[in-house]
């Protein structure tokens, strides 16, 4: 079985459970490889706003623990951050607040800033957690990056 720190530390019994259960047939490996990269996107997510970094496989994740109202409060509340963590989709924030816009040089610069505070927090990007990344993989991708060079290029930006 996979158990990740935050994983281990900070996912309840039930909780995982639950999230083994509604992702089937999904092995429980992969289940649980997402939920530490969900966790660990909660651990930092408030340390920066904006869009979400993370692919739709953890994004489902986030998900299925927010529909755990009371379990998904506590959890928020045990982590270091202390603080609930809410979700707006752009879509909705665009039609809330009509000036809202990103663009596109901020919310890359944004972008790399999740990506930071994640070397910072929890060590280089591998091969088992870049692909739950979007903005990660698309870097490596389109500079033609290898995951060695990708994490040094992170470290010269602390």
């Amino acid at each position: 079985m996979y158990s990740g720190f935050l994983h281990a530390n900070f996912l309840t019994e039930s909780l995982r459970c639950y999230l083994v259960e509604k992702c089937r047939p999904q092995a429980e490996a992969e289940t649980m490889q997402q939920t530490e990269e969900c966790l660990r996107f909660l651990y930092l997510s408030h340390l920066t706003k904006g869009s979400i970094p993370v692919c739709q496989q953890v994004d489902n994740i986030w998900h299925l623990l927010i529909l755990q109202t009371k379990e998904y409060f506590e959890l928020c509340q045990n982590m270091p951050c202390k603080t609930y963590i809410h979700h707006s989709s752009d879509i909705y924030l665009k039609y809330a607040n009509p000036n809202y816009r990103e663009v596109p040089e901020a919310e890359a610069k944004r972008q790399l800033e999740w990506l930071v505070s994640y070397v910072v927090n929890f060590g280089d990007m591998s091969e088992e957690n870049i692909k739950y990344w979007s903005f990660a993989r698309g870097i490596c991708t389109k500079f033609n990056m290898s995951l060695e060079n990708f994490n040094k290029k992170l470290r010269e930006l602390l």
